[in-house]
């Protein structure tokens, strides 16, 4: 009898504890360093916000360990795979970009020299948009 009533208790909190775990607009992020002898990394996927519908770019040109190129970077649609928003970034500088209107999932790419870090965030509380010197 005691087992019957820890197993009804156990089947009947497991649906409230899930809600509880898993709010609708989940956060996430995915964030690459260019390698040494490489000129390239991508983010791994993340969705565009549910609630605000952008993301977050944050990407920073700030080592050199070549010498201090200009970095490039886009952001590509997972869903088509076409690359829709790009920019680039003097050497000695990092940036926090907001894209707007997205309702997909996402990758960053970014084209430089090791080093380079970028950074794509789905939930970015406090952060606006700006550059600053490294």
């Amino acid at each position: 009898m005691r087992t019957i009533r820890i197993a009804a208790v156990v089947t009947l909190a497991a649906p409230a504890l899930m809600i509880g775990i898993a709010p609708p607009a989940m956060a996430a992020n995915s964030a690459c360093t260019i390698a040494f002898f490489t000129t390239t990394c991508t983010t791994r996927t993340v969705p565009a916000n549910t609630s605000s519908r952008d993301i977050w770019m944050e990407v920073q040109n700030c080592k050199g360990w070549a010498g201090g190129s200009t970095l490039h970077f886009k952001l590509q649609d997972v869903g088509t795979g076409s690359y829709f928003w790009h920019g680039s970034l003097a050497y000695g500088h990092r940036k926090w970009i907001r894209v707007t209107g997205l309702y997909g999932s996402y990758k960053l790419r970014l084209d430089g020299e090791p080093g380079s870090y970028g950074n794509l965030v789905n939930s970015a509380s406090g952060w606006w948009e700006h550059t600053t010197t490294c």
